[in-house]
């Protein structure tokens, strides 16, 4: 694998239970890698219902061209953590054919998304065209912070795309695909110490009834 995508594999290989903090702590320099050059917006959510699912709609620039050999753009969304660790609180989950759980046990509550057919346009904000849900635990408490959670889009190449997932086995024709496509709006960059490697994902639990 090469050095400058390091990164890539952070967000998407069976070490991805340090995400979050992982992208924290990432060199400056990580920034610079040709391979994150989308920027990316924090997504905060109030009021969730313990039991229920929050639809996540991620929104990201692109700053910079992909590189020539990218083979795939993959978007990874860490479920709640805890210095850097899997914890009960909130589980990213995708049912496309295109996203796919890490078979690491130590990613138990993520997801990575999978985009063959990637448009390339700097300076255009990406979404998705459906949610990510995150489904909140049944027993969490009212008003707490459920998920400290992060995600993150990058490039990678062929080489990288076979080591985290071997030969895409899903029909690129499939209804069931989750693709990209232009944002309607921008908040602007997230306000983490590195934008251009994640955003965080923040939902809290409703208030109890009195």
């Amino acid at each position: 694998m090469k050095a400058s995508h390091r990164p890539a594999a952070v967000l998407a290989a069976a070490v991805l239970a340090a995400l979050a903090a992982a992208f924290t702590a990432a060199p400056a320099q990580a920034q610079d890698d040709p391979y994150h050059p989308y920027t990316h917006s924090d997504l905060s959510f109030t009021g969730a219902a313990p039991g229920a699912a929050v639809e996540v709609a991620p929104r990201f620039r692109q700053e910079a061209p992909l590189p020539a050999d990218t083979a795939a753009v993959v978007v990874t969304f860490s479920g709640s953590t805890a210095d850097g660790w899997p914890v009960d609180g909130a589980e990213a989950t995708a049912d496309y054919d295109n996203c796919l759980r890490i078979s690491s046990g130590d990613n138990w509550n993520g997801v990575s998304c999978y985009f063959l057919d990637f448009p390339d346009a700097p300076g255009q904000v990406f979404t998705l065209t459906g949610p990510v849900d995150y489904l909140v635990d049944a027993d969490a408490p009212a008003s707490t912070a459920v998920c400290a959670c992060a995600y993150g889009a990058a490039a990678i190449d062929a080489a990288e795309l076979a080591f985290q997932i071997g030969t895409p086995g899903w029909d690129p024709a499939s209804p069931d695909l989750l693709r990209l496509e232009p944002a309607a709006s921008w908040d602007g960059p997230g306000a983490g110490p590195h934008p251009r490697l994640s955003g965080a994902i923040a939902i809290e639990t409703r208030c109890a009834r009195r």
